[in-house]
């Protein structure tokens, strides 16, 4: 089973988390909070053009340039530890009720690979598929390794991790119509919390709307 994050199992973005806790460790300049905090609002609401999703992943590459690994890690904590508390409760049983039925559920998020790691482990997730920043002798890049988890970036993350699978079984939930590729190539496909786009595809293309309540 592939979950998509953002929009998916919680409100908004996590990315924007991670920004506002690189700012509160003095790691982000103030301007670039209040533009993270602007496209969260939009996001939430309609989620978000790609444009605005690499935005936002750049900001955080620059953030981070040069930031020691174990800080990272450290701070990918905090930043997991919040986005648990904001998954949709009716995410969470979703999550629990294929956990405990013995499938095999992957989180396939656009944050880095730290944060997505760390909330995957919470909500008892078998794989965790995110970002991964370049390291050098310990200190983190302004680069990735391999493509960005986003759009047609899930597909070839995916593969990286875990080889050419079979999808035909697999069951993939997402709210974005970035990620109508990946939900194309799966057995079902449900369109969670949809953006105007996904909605439309989904209704195009006969796919189940799910949505959750806070």
């Amino acid at each position: 089973m592939l979950f998509d994050l953002d929009r998916t199992l919680i409100p908004g973005s996590s990315l924007v988390v991670l920004a506002r806790e690189l700012r509160g460790r003095r790691l982000l300049p103030q301007r670039t909070i209040v533009s993270a905090s602007l496209r969260h609002a939009m996001f939430t609401r309609r989620g978000a053009r790609d444009h605005t999703v690499v935005h936002l992943k750049d900001a955080a590459l620059m953030a981070v340039a040069g930031m020691a690994v174990d800080d990272l890690d450290d701070v990918a904590l905090t930043v997991a530890r919040e986005v648990i508390r904001r998954v949709y409760p009716g995410a969470r049983q979703l999550v629990r009720d294929h956990v405990n039925a013995g499938d095999f559920c992957v989180l396939l998020s656009a944050s880095p690979q730290e944060v997505v790691q760390r909330v995957a482990r919470r909500l008892d997730m078998q794989r965790a598929i995110g970002t991964q920043v370049a390291t050098a002798d310990g200190y983190l890049l302004s680069e990735l390794v391999g493509d960005f988890c986003y759009g047609p970036g899930k597909l070839s993350r995916l593969t990286e991790e875990l080889g050419d699978v079979d999808l035909s079984r697999a069951i993939a939930y997402s709210d974005s119509a970035s990620d109508e590729l990946l939900m194309a190539r799966c057995g079902k496909a449900v369109a969670v919390c949809p953006d105007r786009r996904m909605r439309a595809i989904a209704q195009q293309r006969g796919w189940p709307v799910l949505r959750f309540a806070s």
